[in-house]
């Protein structure tokens, strides 16, 4: 959750900004510009997505969940329920829950 202190009213804003994450995220792209200067760049410096972590609610509350991938298949976890996710529908899930 991202959030934003208002000043004039002294309060704090939730950002629900809409988010998409791509499945992998290669920084040696474009000579390594996204790389900070240090990095190692012997290194092949591409991950994979592995988890997202979601929180619905407001600024003072709310609930967490999170989709971790286990091998090829998605799985959301929220409290003690466990449930597989088809690649496709945790895209669309992830997507449109993420965005707020």
């Amino acid at each position: 959750m991202r959030m934003r202190l208002q000043l004039e009213c002294c309060s704090s804003l939730q950002i629900n900004d809409r988010y998409e994450f791509p499945d992998e995220l290669d920084l040696d792209v474009d000579d390594g510009k996204f790389l900070a200067p240090e990095a190692d760049r012997s290194v092949r410096n591409k991950y994979k997505l592995h988890s997202v972590l979601v929180h619905s609610g407001g600024v003072h509350g709310g609930h967490y969940y999170a989709y971790i991938r286990s091998n090829a298949k998605w799985l959301k976890f929220d409290d003690e329920k466990v449930q597989s996710c088809q690649n496709a529908l945790h895209r669309m899930h992830l997507v449109s829950e993420v965005s707020g």
